[in-house]
């Protein structure tokens, strides 16, 4: 019995020690149900700093419905073209790709024109660098 005991103990530790030893994850991927495939080649890339968001809500007017757009100060316009000010459509679930962005940050954004529209998710993002603060865009 004290080697049964002694064997469990074992067993319990080394799962523990296993499980210490686990590589982390890496928080920088699309979450497991966002899967993205090739980049578009029509992809433009600007860099600016997070000054308003706009959000709408639905028709009942109770909740904010997931796709919003985040205005920038444009710092570079890059391959975009923009100057001033450039609103980018974006969802903000994970699981359905979206991105998030923090106020007064700096961000290097890619994006697609659809419909005339700016517009970006996490897969156009996986390969953008962080903020200027090294703050890991979400």
């Amino acid at each position: 019995m004290l080697k049964t005991i002694a064997f469990l103990l074992s067993a319990s530790a080394a799962a523990t020690l296993a499980a210490a030893q686990a590589p982390a994850r890496d928080y920088s991927a699309p979450p497991p149900k966002c899967i993205c495939g090739t980049t578009p080649k029509d992809v433009v890339v600007f860099k600016g700093v997070v000054e308003d968001a706009e959000l709408r809500l639905n028709a009942a007017g109770t909740n904010v419905q997931p796709r919003q757009a985040t205005i920038f100060r444009v710092t570079d316009p890059g391959t975009a073209h923009v100057t001033g000010r450039a609103k980018v459509w974006h969802v903000t679930d994970p699981d359905d790709c979206g991105v998030t962005f923090n106020y007064a940050k700096e961000y290097t954004v890619t994006a697609r024109r659809v419909k005339g529209e700016l517009e970006t998710n996490r897969c156009l993002t996986k390969g953008a660098p962080a903020p200027s603060d090294e703050t890991p865009a979400n």
